[in-house]
């Protein structure tokens, strides 16, 4: 999606990924580690050391990419986003800017399940959505003492609805594609 020159240390996003599966030798830690992915502890919580670690990057201005449903989706079922991507959202000391996508047909190219054997000449679609920016969103629920809760779940349910509509688009187009 971004041209090579993007894929630099510095410009590259960082992630997060599932301690037990990303970080459980010491082969993979240092693969991902490399590749700027923080160990998410599945159970932990909101507050965990890998989000808190993951907003001081947001508050240092830097690209987080992050997977709102907290797993990889085998079974393409519609997923409850995590309350964790409010939090990033709802108090990050500068809002960050949200850039939705979904994308279709990626396990058919990479498959989900072993042989883990990619493949070429497969469909893949990819919709980009417009850029969501919810500082006055933010600045007007805690004017009204909105609790952190209340804020983080608003904020996830806003993007959770923009995701669903991303999908229904999304499929709509790979289906006239292919």
């Amino acid at each position: 999606m971004l041209p090579w020159r993007h894929l630099t240390p510095k410009t590259c996003r960082w992630g997060m990924g599932a301690a037990e599966i990303c970080f459980s030798n010491e082969r993979d830690a240092r693969f991902f580690g490399l590749g700027k992915i923080v160990p998410i502890v599945r159970g932990d919580g909101i507050y965990q050391r890998g989000m808190q670690f993951i907003m001081e990057r947001l508050q240092d201005g830097d690209w987080c990419h992050i997977f709102p449903e907290s797993r990889v989706n085998q079974e393409h079922q519609w997923l409850r986003l995590k309350w964790g991507v409010g939090r990033l959202i709802s108090e990050a000391s500068i809002t960050p800017l949200v850039l939705p996508f979904f994308h279709q047909g990626a396990d058919y190219i990479q498959a989900n399940r072993p042989p883990f054997i990619p493949t070429i000449g497969k469909n893949f679609t990819i919709l980009v959505g417009s850029v969501l920016d919810y500082r006055d969103k933010v600045l007007q629920m805690k004017a009204d003492g909105a609790s952190l809760t209340d804020q983080r779940k608003e904020l996830t349910d806003d993007l959770q609805a923009v995701l669903k509509d991303l999908r229904y688009q999304c499929e709509e187009l790979h289906a006239r594609r292919y």
